[in-house]
């Protein structure tokens, strides 16, 4: 056993996975039916409602709020969320105290779904009206979300919500910079927040008395704060979550520069999870389609799974790129040198015999660039008589193929090393072939998922688990890290979420 299968070992001891501690402290984190008692999709709201912690609760302020069984896939991924609260325009909880009184380095968060688009509507608030002289809310004007601040400072996106759409949003003040999130993405800012303490109330559904109601569901609503300095987008519940296991830690042990877990479900955030690199913080990044379309409907289906790689979590989701429809990813890294390596899992939907070339990821811009693929036989493809194999290649002409042809609708490990102009492509841990190429991306930070660099060949089928590292892993390293996936945690061991 190597020294970082170890570190990554002492992630499980005693049966159990410890958690992370987070940045973050939480004043407040309601999900709204979870917690309280006799809660049932279709049934009244519990007078009151408490928070995850059974010691904060919010009574009914009007009305007769209800819980409800929808909820966003995302809310049910990331918080395992099972009910909702539907709010009809007139009802609404609160509280008699704000759960915070931060002028700054503070957060409010929660997934929404309207009814309506129409009108002033407050999903939630910590202070500001009915009785208050400052605070802060999640606000929807018009149907477009807005996060403001008591005296009045606002934060305006420019995405309007569609009736019956969930939305996560979180507003976060930091050093006195505003942000609003959403579904992950800082969709606005706002350098000069007003000071002032919440005071008055805290509300879930309306302004505290009664104010500017909400109509539509409200999920998973949290108040938090941090020191100045620490929030990261990592930190909202939207963000994707690190689900502790033998491959997730032992990548996470190796320090890549990036890794993207691709277990998203809504919106286009491409979330980085190698936090855990102070010097380089998160490298999120964006689904896309062709050059300058959000791709906002990811098609999650099943990722390498225990049954054949237990160092996987039951129920790994993978995105579906489909190149008909130029599905793709792209990300940007800090400095990056001639040395460095790309690693994911892969699972062509082509049949090898069919008219295929499918580059899975690449790095540079569209006159310099590397690529890893897997090998086509139509007219004009690099290495026609080695389809079905790896392939790594680049703008100069110059590459080489693996040895294996993979079967289609197959997961398997992919690992290119470059190291100066010495390349090296794995397969499941093994070396397949090795040559010289030319460092055509230079210094070049771009990285693309699913695609060539220069808007040619998409990949069609499964990608997922892509790490990004700047030095060429060693074969020791590769090895390593594909035993993980195939590592059983002893019988017992718990799967936990940080």
């Amino acid at each position: 056993m190597t020294k970082k299968m170890v570190s990554a070992l002492l992630f499980m001891t005693a049966g159990i996975i410890h958690v992370a501690s987070a940045t973050i402290t939480v004043d407040g984190y309601f999900r709204l039916g979870e917690n309280d008692p006799g809660a049932a999709a279709g049934q009244p709201g519990q007078n009151p409602t408490r928070d995850v912690t059974e010691t904060k609760a919010l009574a009914i302020g009007a009305g007769s709020p209800t819980n409800s069984a929808l909820v966003a896939s995302s809310a049910l991924l990331h918080t395992g969320s099972t009910l909702s609260m539907l709010f009809n325009g007139s009802s609404y909880y609160a509280t008699n105290v704000a759960l915070n009184a931060n002028t700054d380095n503070y957060g409010i968060e929660a997934w929404f779904s309207p009814l309506s688009t129409s009108g002033s509507q407050i999903i939630a608030a910590n202070g500001t009206a009915g009785g208050g002289t400052a605070g802060y809310e999640l606000w929807l004007s018009g149907g477009q979300i807005r996060g403001l601040k008591y005296p009045a400072s606002y934060i305006l996106s420019d995405i309007t919500a569609t009736v019956g759409q969930w939305y996560h949003v979180g507003f976060v003040v930091s050093n006195g910079v505003g942000t609003l999130y959403v579904n992950g993405i800082a969709a606005a800012t706002n350098g000069s927040m007003a000071a002032g303490v919440p005071s008055g109330n805290f509300s879930i559904g309306s302004e505290a008395a009664g104010g500017n109601p909400f109509n539509g569901y409200v999920d998973e609503v949290r108040v938090f704060h941090f020191d100045p300095g620490e929030f990261q987008v990592t930190d909202l519940l939207y963000h994707p979550s690190v689900v502790d296991t033998p491959y997730t830690d032992g990548i996470l042990a190796d320090d890549p520069v990036a890794y993207y877990r691709m277990n998203e479900t809504e919106g286009s955030g491409l979330f980085d999870m190698a936090t855990n690199v102070a010097q380089q913080g998160s490298q999120d990044g964006v689904y896309r389609k062709s050059l300058d379309k959000t791709w906002t409907s990811l098609v999650p289906t099943n990722g390498p799974s225990p049954d054949a790689f237990p160092g996987f979590e039951a129920g790994n989701t993978a995105p579906y790129f489909n190149d008909a429809l130029l599905d793709n990813a792209y990300t940007v890294m800090p400095a990056m040198g001639t040395n460095y390596s790309i690693e994911l899992w892969i699972n062509s939907a082509l049949a090898m015999d069919q008219f295929v070339l499918g580059y899975m990821m690449g790095r540079g811009i569209s006159t310099a660039w590397d690529v890893l693929g897997i090998c086509g036989t139509y007219d004009g493809a690099p290495f026609p008589s080695s389809q079905g194999k790896l392939i790594a290649f680049n703008n100069a002409g110059q590459g080489f193929s693996g040895a294996t042809v993979l079967a289609p609708n197959t997961w398997y490990h992919a690992v290119m090393v470059r190291s100066n102009t010495t390349v090296t492509l794995y397969l499941n841990g093994n070396a397949e072939a090795s040559g010289t190429m030319s460092a055509s991306a230079g210094t070049n930070t771009e990285f693309w998922i699913g695609r060539r660099p220069d808007n040619f060949t998409y990949f069609r089928g499964w990608l997922d688990e892509t790490a990004i590292y700047d030095r060429a892993l060693s074969a020791g390293d590769v090895l390593a890290h594909y035993n993980w996936a195939l590592y059983e945690p002893p019988s017992g061991t718990v799967i936990s979420i940080r």
